[in-house]
């Protein structure tokens, strides 16, 4: 990469999977996405408890957002209390590009350091929030760390399934950049 050029963030594993058999669409696995997440944090070489923030798919139904809420839980654990955000309550669902509106965002709040707040949200929209050290942010906040890592955040994106699929999701974790140093001087290339 030339000297000069920004990076917002870095993109540390991809994972894509198929939700398996499910009562349908309305129905999601939730030991599917177990696995998937802890594929991808394996991919990435980052443990759970390093993320703090997940970019959640927040669906909006109560099947699709308490598998997702219960699937995070696991991953995470009791202890580590994660906030959690969808860019749906800002802008909608924007369908297949759901995905990469969830990239953006989280790649925005990396590079402002801050949390956007989800909208329209009235305590943990499920019951298993309850049982979670999940929480939905709400507020425009600091994004901070407890140490000098560099923060770190987990996004859920699913698809709608197509006639030969029963769902497909994908994982993404992505990490804020390694301070780097600047070069004296910057080549022009043009």
């Amino acid at each position: 990469m030339p000297a000069g050029d920004t990076v917002h963030a870095v993109l540390r594993a991809a994972t894509v999977s198929q939700n398996g058999a499910t009562n349908g669409m309305s129905a999601p696995s939730v030991s599917a996405q177990v696995a998937q997440a802890r594929a991808a944090f394996a991919e990435a070489g980052i443990a759970p408890d390093s993320v703090s923030y997940v970019e959640g798919h927040g669906v909006g139904t109560k099947a699709g957002d308490s598998a997702e809420i219960a699937a995070l839980a696991e991953v995470f654990g009791p202890q580590h209390a994660v906030p959690i955000g969808s860019v749906k309550s800002n802008i909608g669902h924007s369908l297949a590009a759901a995905g990469m509106a969830g990239l953006f965002k989280v790649v925005l709040q990396l590079r402002h350091g801050m949390l956007a707040p989800s909208l329209h949200v009235e305590g943990g929209t499920v019951p298993e929030f309850a049982e979670t050290r999940l929480s939905v942010n709400t507020r425009l906040v600091p994004w901070t760390e407890p140490s000098e890592a560099p923060r770190r955040a987990a996004i859920n994106c699913f698809q709608v399934p197509s006639a030969t699929s029963t769902g497909a999701s994908a994982r993404w974790r992505i990490s804020s950049p390694a301070p780097v140093q600047r070069a004296a001087t910057i080549r022009r290339w043009c």
